[in-house]
């Protein structure tokens, strides 16, 4: 084969490579609700059987961390890369899932799970799912409340945008604030959902997955 033609055949090869679409990471983000106001809007404790789900829905080899809050920001189960030994940790953690916790810091929670999201990343499908009643609570100065509940409308939800985030807002009862978790699933084009049975978690789970971690495909000819 002639030079020019072994130069036009790895041209073609290069091209169509670099046509062809990398298939993206998933990075899934969970943050849970523990702090006491859950006794009663989540009296049966449907998140520690959600947390045990996720688990078994979430994609091997994605990366994914789960976060517990209340008034602070816990790492329950490590970031990193999902095989059969962060399964087991997501298992130990849905154990420790508890209504004990003091205020409420959406808002830190957001914040903390968000972190090394700084800038957005093409290759990377970035999801972070919500459980909570919704209900700001970092202190006993509701005017503390109403800022704190500002900053998650006006600084947090940007963020998560620029960052190419979709927020999964999941109400654990009807008594929440619905406009606070509507506006994070919508602006970041996520979805909210309200749950009151475990049978209701397992549809909105099924949904969500099939929606937010569904294998990108090609047509082949």
């Amino acid at each position: 084969m002639k030079r020019t033609g072994i130069i036009a055949y790895a041209l073609l090869g290069i091209f169509l490579s670099s046509a062809l679409p990398v298939a993206a990471i998933d990075d899934i983000r969970v943050v849970i609700d523990v702090s006491g106001s859950m006794q009663k809007t989540d009296p049966n404790n449907l998140r520690a059987p959600a947390l045990r789900m996720l688990n078994g829905l979430i994609p091997t080899g994605s990366n994914a961390g789960v976060w517990t809050f209340g008034r602070y920001v816990n790492m329950e189960v490590k970031w990193g890369k999902v095989d059969k030994q962060w399964r087991s940790l997501a298992d130990q953690g849905a154990d420790k899932i508890h209504s004990r916790g003091q205020f409420t810091n959406i808002e830190g929670a957001l914040k903390r799970a968000s972190s090394g999201w700084d800038k957005p990343d093409p290759g990377t499908r970035r999801n972070l799912i919500l459980l909570t009643d919704g209900k700001v609570d970092v202190s006993k100065d509701a005017a503390r409340n109403a800022l704190s509940r500002e900053n998650v409308l006006n600084i947090s939800i940007p963020d998560l945008v620029k960052q190419g985030v979709k927020v999964h807002s999941i109400a654990l009862s009807d008594q929440t604030d619905e406009t606070l978790l509507k506006s994070l699933a919508l602006k970041t084009q996520g979805s909210f959902e309200v749950a009151n049975t475990a049978d209701d978690l397992q549809r909105i789970f099924l949904r969500m997955f099939e929606r937010a971690v569904k294998p990108d495909t090609v047509p082949l000819n």
